[in-house]
């Protein structure tokens, strides 16, 4: 099980449990106290044990190189490790130094000078950064459990007159008028390992003062709670495992349909840029039908008169059929007025082919095509854009009813999570606890705030602090969890507002690419009425230039057979009266077709207006086509960047899920090694001084390393030694 499901474990276990201290087996009355001294670097200088008994004959043993009463005269024997004397106190007390200085414990403390290590000799008196290391681990030459079932409380304090930026990780600090006491707790088997940094200037401290008692505590967990708890939450973690597992699916889905739409938009962008140029050729095309249609409208009054000239001069040769004149000058003006008329009419016949060929849709289209639109493709690319776009609107309907699911479950995990922090804090306000140094007992309550009020702190025991540690480190650790996944799921909530932004942009989309297709159907479906009417009017012209054609025809020859008039003026009567009847004919068609042209000229003019309007929407779709591109890469960018969301939310899911499924069978097992590690009433205290003291009363470990000063200190510290010591002194000489 790893470290998170652990850490979860112990928090339940804690919280949910009544603790009560051990009561110490009463039959043998013995106390014992382990003095160990070390040097700065933790290596153990010497090892004396102070047994303490009540009035009576003691017999007691120890591996002792010399041993002597504290507070009584009596005689004292030591025969080979079996120690004798009569006790006259209530308390008396005697001294034994151990032959064997193993301790529980291996101490190693290291010293650092700005940043490089040196000997605790060469450190004293310095000045710069200082970092100490201590490391307490288990000294597997001692056979004894005292490891596995001491706390350890480890204390030591710095000058602040001279010490400053002190960083203790782990460790509780407190004021002592100038001195910083700084102070670690290890519960029983866990060992220490840890670093204290400062700035000081002309360095010493008193070394470290480490006390081990042994950790004795009545645990009773509901098992039964918190199992109905944990099978909660692994369901719950469940059911947002599978939602996670959709919604990634989903994600991916749509990030696809993104990519699509993108690609897309940049095809629908080149082409409405390449439909613009197409718009600005068909404009300068119609414009030149334009002028065409301007030119030959402006010469239609002359085309008109020219006509009426003809239709005169006819009237005046059938009426002086008798007196032709045969002179060459009325003749030439014959000749030329019919040959303006064939020209004119010609021109009219070219001009209107041109406007045929610029007005039929296929021609418009292949024009067009070789401009590098094909207006067929633009429209089929078009109806694809459509369906994608409906398939992305339908993909992110779907991600957005799965957010606001997602937004469902989690106000139900926080309310879930709500509840059970407010049944923790009710369960936690009546737990009692013991100082194990002090044996006075205060009242605390567990906070989520591990940087606790200094002068709080001040008030509590060291065991308040080692429970009161352990306690908020696990909760925390096992509340991360919990606010990593629910922090994840809140970044798909603050999506829904977007997706709904992205279905309004889509469905704007949709409609313009709509207007775009009617665009281009309108456009082919006026051209074709326009082709149309100039198709009729160009049949009219066709056989109004094949019958000039004759006409001038017959009028040249009528010019070349003048001489012979006089001989054939009865033929030639015939002929003029019968052109002169044709004629009329001829010259109603041209008035018609000349004010038809006038219609054709302003149909045309409009023609042009709507394409130069055109050619204005045109430019605005180019541009509206550009934002949207724009807009749909910001989009492609945005969904690429929920969908990874997704994915690492996802992820985090799923290794919370695989954390947390197999979590109710291993729960009895841990919670067995979390009752293991909080020690056991029912476990006696062996004597550390000799085995064959079997069970005693208390046993105690008060651990001392050598101090760090100059000789100067030292000597005076000397000098100022009793020769006559009180049993008070004596205990003090037992450090030095």
């Amino acid at each position: 099980m790893n470290k998170k499901l652990t850490s979860l474990v112990l928090a339940i276990a804690i919280v949910g449990t009544s603790i009560s201290p051990a009561i110490a087996s009463e039959e043998n009355k013995k106390e014992e106290v382990v003095y160990i001294n070390t040097k700065e670097n933790g290596d153990v200088d010497k090892m004396n044990v102070v047994n303490i008994f009540s009035k009576g004959n003691v017999v007691d043993y120890g591996d002792y190189d010399e041993v002597k009463l504290l507070n009584s005269n009596k005689k004292i024997e030591n025969n080979k490790g079996e120690i004798k004397f009569e006790a006259d106190k209530e308390r008396t007390y005697y001294q034994g130094e151990l032959k064997n200085n193993q301790s529980p414990w291996d101490i190693v403390i290291k010293y650092y000078l700005n940043d490089k290590e040196i000997d605790a000799k060469d450190i004293k008196g310095k000045n710069g950064k200082i970092k100490i290391r201590i490391k307490i681990s288990k000294n597997t030459s001692v056979k004894n459990d005292y490891f596995d079932n001491y706390a350890l409380q480890v204390n030591t304090k710095l000058d602040t007159e001279k010490i400053e930026n002190i960083n203790a990780e782990g460790a509780t600090l407190a004021n002592e008028g100038s001195n910083k006491l700084i102070t670690y707790t290890a519960l029983a088997g866990k060992g220490l390992d840890k670093e204290i940094t400062f700035d000081a200037k002309d360095f010493s401290y008193p070394g470290f003062s480490i006390n081990a008692v042994k950790l004795s505590l009545d645990v009773d967990i509901d098992k039964g709670d918190i199992d109905s708890k944990i099978n909660e939450l692994i369901d719950a973690t469940k059911q947002l495992n599978d939602g996670s597992n959709d919604l990634d699916n989903k994600s991916d889905d749509l990030k696809s349909a993104s990519s699509a739409l993108n690609d897309g938009m940049e095809n629908l962008s080149r082409g409405n840029s390449d439909f613009s140029k197409g718009v600005d050729t068909l404009y300068k095309s119609i414009s030149t039908v334009q002028n065409g249609l301007t030119s030959l409208n402006n010469k239609s009054e002359s085309l008109v008169n020219g006509s009426n000239e003809v239709q005169n001069a006819l009237n005046e040769i059938e009426k002086s059929l008798n007196n032709i004149p045969t002179d060459s000058d009325r003749t030439g003006e014959l000749s030329k007025a019919s040959s303006d008329i064939r020209d004119g009419i010609k021109t009219l016949d070219e001009s209107l082919s041109l406007a045929i060929d610029a007005t039929n849709p296929k021609s418009y289209q292949n024009t067009l095509k070789s401009k590098g639109l094909d207006q067929e493709k633009l429209r089929a690319s078009n109806d694809q854009a459509i369906g994608e776009i409906d398939e992305t609107i339908k993909l992110l309907k779907q991600q957005l009813a799965l957010a606001e699911l997602n937004n469902t479950s989690e106000n139900k995990e926080n309310n879930q999570n709500k509840e059970n922090n407010q049944n923790k804090e009710n369960n936690t306000k009546n737990i009692p606890s013991e100082n194990p140094n002090s044996g006075n007992n205060k009242e605390q309550s567990p906070q989520k705030d591990e940087n606790k009020d200094t002068d709080k702190e001040k008030e509590k025991t060291p065991g308040e602090n080692d429970d009161n540690i352990k306690s908020n480190d696990d909760n925390k650790e096992s509340e991360n969890i919990k606010t990593k996944a629910i922090t994840a799921i809140k970044t798909s909530n603050q999506n829904a507002d977007m997706i709904r932004q992205q279905i309004y942009m889509l469905e704007n989309t949709k409609k313009l690419l709509q207007a775009n297709n009617a665009n281009i159907d309108g456009t082919n479906v006026y051209l074709k009425g326009v082709n149309d009417s100039f198709s009729q009017i160009k049949n009219g012209a066709n056989i109004l230039n094949t019958n000039y054609e004759k006409f001038d025809k017959e009028i040249q020859n009528i010019s070349s057979r003048l001489t012979e008039l006089k001989i054939q003026s009865q033929r030639l009567s015939d002929a003029i009266r019968k052109l002169n009847a044709n004629y009329k004919l001829l010259n109603q068609g041209i008035i018609s077709y000349t004010s038809s042209l006038a219609k054709i000229e302003r149909g045309n003019m409009q023609i042009l207006k709507g394409v130069e309007d055109l050619s204005t929407a045109n430019s605005k779709l180019v541009k509206g086509s550009n934002d949207l591109k724009d807009g749909t890469n910001k989009l492609n960018e945005g969904i690429n960047q929920y969908t990874d969301g997704v994915g690492k939310l996802n992820n985090g899911i799923n290794e919370f899920y695989n954390e947390t499924s197999g979590m109710d069978k291993d729960l009895n097992k841990k919670i067995d090694e979390i009752k293991k590690s909080l020690g056991d009433k029912n476990t006696p205290t062996k004597s550390f001084s000799s085995d064959k003291n079997g069970e005693i009363k208390s046993l105690q470990f008060v651990i001392q390393t050598e101090k760090i000063e100059k000789e100067e200190e030292k000597t005076e510290s000397i000098k100022e030694k009793k020769e006559d010591k009180n049993f008070i002194e004596k205990f003090k000489d037992l450090f030095k």
